[in-house]
């Protein structure tokens, strides 16, 4: 169910991808799934951060990171540390943004799906000198992968 929200939201169905996603969150405090809960209150944050709410977006991302980092989750880390990044660069805190999203580059593996979205929100923290450099990567990320787009990560070319 944590996909379909998440899926609605990228429909920019907001409401409906965050009631899915409080009930997930819900059932999963009662059952005590930490990784689980983990991934969710994550999700929160990105459909938090792809309906517009920036701040909510951070504070889920950043509890959400604490409960990774607590639970020695790492494999959790870095989407989580991306929506944190992209949510510092939506409330014009670019510099602290760079910081969480080279760690997640770090972490995440060279063929991964996510270093496409790591890398187009690098390009949005990056100087007008570096970000094209950093958008060519993720284009090139995406294509390996099929990404046709969304609203916040549109393609240049989706062939």
């Amino acid at each position: 169910r944590r996909s379909l929200a998440v899926a609605l939201a990228l429909q920019g169905r907001w409401g409906e991808a965050e009631s899915v996603l409080a009930d997930v969150r819900e059932q999963q405090e009662r059952l005590t799934e930490d990784d689980e809960l983990t991934e969710t209150i994550g999700a929160q944050a990105l459909v938090a951060l792809l309906s517009g709410d920036a701040e909510r977006g951070l504070v889920l991302a950043e509890e959400a990171e604490a409960r990774a980092r607590t639970a020695d989750a790492v494999y959790l880390l870095v989407p989580i540390l991306r929506v944190k990044g992209a949510a510092l660069i939506d409330l014009d805190r670019a510099e602290e943004a760079r910081t969480w999203l080279n760690e997640a580059l770090e972490g995440c593996p060279e063929a991964e799906f996510e270093r496409g979205f790591i890398l187009a929100e690098l390009a949005r923290a990056a100087g007008p000198g570096d970000a094209a450099g950093l958008q060519a990567q993720a284009e090139a990320a995406w294509t390996d992968f099929g990404w046709v787009g969304s609203a916040r990560y549109p393609r240049a070319d989706p062939r």
